[in-house]
């Protein structure tokens, strides 16, 4: 009865270890998506563009879209067939130009 507890115990440190590993390399993946590489600029869908930052939000990039041709915003967004993506180095470059006084 001992042997088949320390063995059962053994195997629940053992599935302990292992997510505690898968955790940590989650974390990891998170960290790295969360920044992009400086030298690469990500193409993100319109869609999705608060799953990786908060501000600003999906109808107000919406807004920006439509009058991108007015408002200069025709460098940050790409059309892939019917989809909207926006390029994120441009986008904060943009963003950075038009706060400049």
């Amino acid at each position: 009865m001992q042997k088949e507890f320390t063995k059962a115990l053994g195997e629940f440190f053992s599935l302990l270890h292992k997510i505690d590993r898968r955790l940590k390399r989650l974390e990891e993946l998170e960290e790295a998506r969360a920044k992009p590489s400086s030298n690469q600029s990500r193409l993100i869908p319109l869609a999705k563009w608060n799953d990786y930052h908060d501000y600003p939000t999906i109808p107000s990039l919406r807004f920006i879209a439509l009058h991108r041709h007015k408002n200069g915003a025709n460098g940050f967004f790409r059309k892939v067939g019917k989809q909207l993506y926006i390029c994120e180095k441009s986008f904060f470059e943009w963003v950075n130009s038009k706060n400049k006084p």
